[in-house]
């Protein structure tokens, strides 16, 4: 187990307020959940691997509880199961309130550490992988003891989302898509990577990455404000617990209209808040806020990311021997619009799928490694600006664009932003052939949702293809004119 970081140190997993979503009340199905998770996904979930999932997650809370995580639950045993958004049903798992990742990284992290089989090698990032005829042969890796080569036949991607690339984002700031570069480099294929879920209520503050507000708090109650007291969402349908990208969009308009936005946590949950959500409290109290007296400032930061690396049930890539699971993988769960807690429920399922098919492959003879060039650590601060301001909560081919033309020469540079602009590099490209608004994609020059649609799916090498045509045609469209 390869980790940059101290193991969970740099996992978005680690933040997860919510929950865990899963069908284990007494008026719930799995049936009730497939449904919430399709109308969520907006015409793009695989309808089959989706229903796979959610009939497993009552097993998954299951197993985790064996392995130590401390659910809550009442006083007869049950679990104390919460709501949110686009939910038909109480169906969130939680812990400790408003620390369930926290609590469920926890219990890992220490099983990790107490199995003899795991080689744990902490403060080791990989670099590439290296492949041939289309399968994994290696890791080439470095650490502060210098560069380490791996020989493999079987690698997992679990290196979560890509919220880095972006200025404004609840991830932690080593979330910039390093697993879907890895994979693009290897040649694998990624899908409906342009569906990038924003979400509605970050912390509103100097912090970065920015302190996230649970959907668990509409939940309860709270509802969104503007600095006259209005509530603007109010005549919407489903007003504050809309499916987040409706409500990511609301607030992105009203503050583009000049208002402030705030949630409003007064009524609801009011004085029971810093019981409630301890961690929450907590740093609105550091920022001078007591959220039982006043609102809390709001804005959309980026989330979630909906796609990743194309895999099958069993996890498995494009590339023979690479398999993906959670945040970097496209299981097909999610659509264009992930569930609210539907991540860690997935994280946790496929991982385990992953696992069983990887113990069915040979290990296979071992491959005579070459020297490969170590290339630089990535660093994504050049590639932020960019993409905060073309692939935003709103879109248009404009944007897009100028976005690809910026992000072009940076992916085929060999310095330090060049896996970061590839990544970004694909998400535009994805983003500009799909001429619709769907989901966590909002296109404000193609509005409309179209009748029908497909996932997108985009290699290294066509993105760049495509990329180039774009950046020449403007190229030449100028020349001309001048």
């Amino acid at each position: 187990l390869l980790s940059k970081s101290p193991l969970g140190a740099e996992a978005s997993s680690m933040w997860a307020q919510g929950g865990l979503a899963a069908p284990v009340g007494a008026d719930d199905t799995p049936a009730l959940h497939l449904a919430d998770t399709l109308a969520a996904g907006a015409g793009l979930c695989d309808a089959a691997a989706a229903s796979r999932i959610v009939h497993a997650a009552p097993a998954a809370v299951e197993h985790l509880a064996e392995l130590g995580v401390a659910f809550d639950r009442r006083a007869d045993g049950s679990w104390r199961l919460g709501l949110e958004a686009a939910h038909g049903r109480n169906r969130i798992v939680h812990a400790t309130g408003d620390g369930t990742g926290r609590e469920i990284m926890r219990a890992l992290i220490a099983a990790v550490r107490r199995t003899p089989s795991i080689t744990l090698l902490e403060g080791v990032e990989a670099r590439r992988l290296l492949v041939e005829d289309n399968a994994v042969r290696g890791v080439l890796a470095t650490s502060d003891r210098g560069p380490l080569t791996i020989a493999t036949n079987r690698v997992v991607i679990a290196t979560g989302g890509i919220g880095g690339l972006f200025a404004d984002s609840t991830n932690p700031g080593g979330c910039f898509g390093q697993g879907l570069a890895l994979a693009a480099h290897a040649g694998a294929r990624l899908s409906d990577i342009e569906f990038v879920q924003f979400h509605p209520t970050a912390f509103d503050g100097p912090s970065r990455p920015m302190p996230l507000l649970t959907e668990a708090i509409r939940g309860d109650g709270a509802v969104l404000i503007d600095e006259t007291g209005q509530r603007f969402m109010a005549d919407q349908p489903g007003a504050e617990l809309a499916p987040r990208d409706i409500v990511a969009r609301a607030v992105w308009r009203h503050r583009a209209a000049g208002h402030r936005t705030f949630l409003d946590a007064r009524q609801h949950p009011g004085a029971e808040f810093a019981q409630r959500y301890p961690v929450i409290s907590a740093f609105c109290k550091m920022a001078g806020i007591d959220p039982a007296h006043d609102p809390i400032p709001i804005r959309p930061a980026v989330h979630y990311h909906m796609g990743g690396i194309a895999v099958d049930g069993f996890g498995r890539s494009t590339v023979q021997g690479l398999s993906a699971c959670g945040e970097a993988a496209r299981t097909g769960l999610h659509g264009a619009n992930r569930l609210a807690s539907n991540s860690l429920m997935e994280a946790i399922v496929c991982a385990r799928w992953v696992a069983e098919s990887i113990e069915g492959e040979s290990a296979g003879p071992r491959a005579m490694l070459r020297d490969d060039a170590m290339p630089q650590a990535s660093d994504p601060v050049a590639v932020r600006p960019i993409l905060t301001q073309g692939l935003g909560v709103l879109r248009d081919r404009d944007g897009i664009t100028r976005a690809i033309r910026s992000l072009y020469p940076l992916a085929r540079s060999p310095g330090a932003a060049s896996d970061a602009a590839l990544v970004g590099l694909m998400i535009a490209v994805a983003a500009i052939r799909r001429e619709e608004s769907r989901g966590g994609h909002f296109r404000t020059d193609f509005p409309h949702t179209a009748l029908s649609a497909s996932p997108s799916s985009l290699t290294r090498a066509e993105a760049l293809a495509a990329a180039r045509d774009i950046v020449e045609s403007k190229t030449f469209a100028r020349s001309a004119l001048s």
